[in-house]
């Protein structure tokens, strides 16, 4: 790929996109991107709602939004970059937008209408790729926004976890089944500790009323984290969190429950 790879590939899209577009008065950028995007209309509709992109747009109207579009481009390109050395001010390309309408039509073979849609174009082609962009930022943005491990420790009549054993893993009905169960419980961050001892197997029996200790780490439940009531707890749960049994077992000392919420 070399440096002038995108001004060819913006040539080839406007050899394919101009004909079909041609003799179009109104709402040229929306099909040109309706033409690019074939097959993936919601992409379209959203790359249109966020550039404000008309169906039915005049053509004036496309050509300002084009010059908007360039300029700005231009701006980030070259004037950012003019105080860093990048470029020389002499080469400065100014008044993007009055291109459109001021084609010197002695340098080339186009008409003034080609040229206003071969630049057309070329602007819907920067645009699938600033929404490119801007959906990889949203799904960053969303990776990095998703609530930290919790962990929900509660303590529970041995008969409701009786069948449950460490590594076992819990959809959200199983935690919320747990949590309606509880006596005490304690919303902490995955990396707190609480020191609670417990013998694994005593107890294990679905009539045991025995008070065990199942600590439960929440994959996306820190939201929880702090939370006082079970309706609280419950409210904050997304709905898809999944849970781990870290650690579970007899009770072998329940004076640790004093630092936990009772119910």
């Amino acid at each position: 790929m070399n440096n002038k790879y995108f001004s060819s590939i913006c040539k080839d899209v406007f050899a394919i996109v101009y004909p079909k577009i041609k003799s179009k008065k109104g709402g040229v950028l929306y099909h040109v991107l309706s033409i690019i995007l074939e097959g993936e209309e919601s992409q379209r509709d959203e790359l249109c709602r966020d550039f404000e992109i008309n169906q039915s747009s005049s053509l004036d109207e496309d050509k300002r939004l084009s010059g908007e579009f360039l300029n700005d481009a231009t701006k980030l390109v070259y004037v950012e970059r003019l105080k860093f050395g990048d470029f020389n001010s002499t080469n400065l390309a100014t008044g993007i937008s009055d291109i459109l309408d001021n084609v010197d039509l002695t340098k080339s073979n186009q008409s003034k209408e080609e040229r206003q849609m071969e630049l057309i174009i070329t602007v819907a082609c920067l645009m699938v790729g600033a929404f490119t962009c801007f959906k990889y930022l949203q799904r960053t943005r969303s990776k990095n926004e998703i609530s930290p491990t919790a962990s929900l420790c509660l303590a529970v009549p041995a008969s409701e976890v009786y069948n449950l054993h460490e590594g076992y893993d819990l959809n959200r009905d199983d935690v919320v089944r747990l949590i309606d169960c509880a006596t005490e419980f304690l919303c902490v961050p995955e990396y707190k500790k609480i020191s609670v001892e417990t013998i694994l197997e005593e107890g294990r029996s679905p009539e045991s009323r025995l008070k065990f200790y199942v600590r439960i780490n929440l994959k996306n439940g820190g939201n929880i984290i702090g939370k006082e009531t079970q309706y609280g707890m419950k409210r904050e749960l997304p709905l898809n969190v999944t849970g781990k049994v870290i650690q579970i077992g007899f009770l072998k000392n329940v004076s640790i429950l004093r630092e936990f919420n009772r119910i």
